[in-house]
């Protein structure tokens, strides 16, 4: 009866241990990207300007972009956000004058 006690209470222990360990070494992350549709699909639909905003039932995506083209598509918690394509943004260079 006593070795058992001892046992369960050494398994508990280690148990707690390891658990503790385990969290030490894990990162949450609260999203991540995330490529549930082909990059043709998202080619093709982001050319001709065809993203409706709202939820996309077809490929089970929330579309928050209003121009009608997406870009990265980010889960949380398995929720698929796609996000509206950012346009590429020269900055000017003083020194050059370009």
């Amino acid at each position: 009866m006593i070795n058992n006690v001892v046992k369960k209470r050494f398994k508990k222990h280690h148990l707690v241990v390891l658990q503790k360990e385990d969290l030490s070494n894990v990162q949450q992350s609260l999203y991540k990207v995330v490529e549930p549709i082909k990059i043709n699909t998202i080619k093709r639909l982001n050319k001709s300007k065809k993203w409706k905003y709202g939820y996309n039932k077809e490929h089970d995506v929330v579309v928050i972009s209003k121009t009608g083209q997406i870009g990265d598509i980010y889960e949380i918690q398995n929720f698929k956000i796609a996000l509206p394509k950012h346009k590429d943004v020269y900055k000017f260079d003083r020194t050059n004058g370009k």
